[in-house]
């Protein structure tokens, strides 16, 4: 077999160790356990099991993201990688579509108040670039509606319906 054709090793599944072993979401499978109705302290047992559901879950999903990236012949994992995995759960992508755009727009607002540069030129700059690019009509240059480009116009995806609200 041709080296270039191989694919990178992707880690083995290994199975929890028997006996008592970490909790890698304690706090979190307390609280999630309340949120739907349980007692202000779970059963230990209940814990663990939420636990390791949510931790097989994580793990699973990190190796469908792993099989993807050895499919493009990647050793390193990208975003893109997990939302390939999720991909059939609208939802979950949704959310990471969601928390990709925080934390761009978080990356933004830090760059305009750098700390470093004491003059706010860049800032007001920055946001008068934003202000040029959105027109005050709501629709872009192009005619489409902004939001919504390449969807079917109406839909948003992750969202219900406006009637729905």
């Amino acid at each position: 077999m041709n080296s270039r054709y191989q694919t990178a090793p992707i880690a083995d599944y290994r199975p929890r160790a028997s006996g008592r072993s970490k909790l890698n979401f304690e706090k979190d499978a307390k609280a999630l356990l309340f949120a739907f109705g349980d007692d202000k302290d779970p059963l230990p047992g209940t814990v663990r099991v939420l636990d390791e559901i949510m931790t097989d879950y994580i793990l699973e999903v990190c190796h469908k993201a792993a099989a993807y990236a050895s499919y493009g012949r990647r050793t390193k994992l990208k975003v893109d990688d997990f939302k390939f995995a999720v991909r059939k759960d609208p939802i979950k992508l949704g959310r990471i579509q969601e928390l990709m755009n925080a934390a761009a727009t978080l990356a933004k607002a830090r760059k305009v108040f750098d700390p470093k540069d004491d003059s706010f030129g860049a800032a007001q700059q920055i946001l008068m670039e934003e202000t040029e690019a959105k027109p005050k009509d709501g629709k872009s240059s192009k005619g489409r509606r902004s939001g919504l480009a390449g969807n079917k116009v109406g839909k948003r995806i992750g969202r219900p319906p406006k009637s729905a609200m």
